[in-house]
């Protein structure tokens, strides 16, 4: 009888598929806080990238997904703290994610 160790897939991919959809909800939050809608235009595109994404089992996709989420929370930062935030660094941010979402899909294809 063989007792070889089964590798556990499934529940890697459901946990990076969590991450991918709790991304795209914090996007949800960050359209509500553009209270000009000066980005809505943009966060529809990242939110819809977001939604489209494999979920897999590779630890270099999974970190690169946490470091997506970090983004998104530190543009959630800057857009809910600072009354007065600057268009420039916001911009800053959403173009780092859409980078961050294409190296992704790099990845996947490797």
């Amino acid at each position: 009888m063989c007792f070889w160790k089964k590798k556990v897939i499934g529940k890697t991919y459901i946990e990076d598929r969590k991450l991918i959809l709790l991304c795209a909800q914090e996007i949800d939050v960050l359209i509500l806080l553009d209270k000009d809608k000066k980005f809505e235009r943009q966060l529809i595109e990242i939110k819809d990238e977001l939604l489209y994404l494999s979920p897999r089992d590779n630890v270099d996709v999974c970190e690169l997904d946490q470091k997506i989420k970090n983004k998104i929370g530190d543009l959630k930062l800057v857009l809910n703290k600072y009354e007065n935030w600057d268009e420039e660094n916001v911009d800053k941010l959403i173009s780092t994610i859409m980078v961050m979402i294409k190296e992704r899909d790099a990845k996947v294809l490797k």
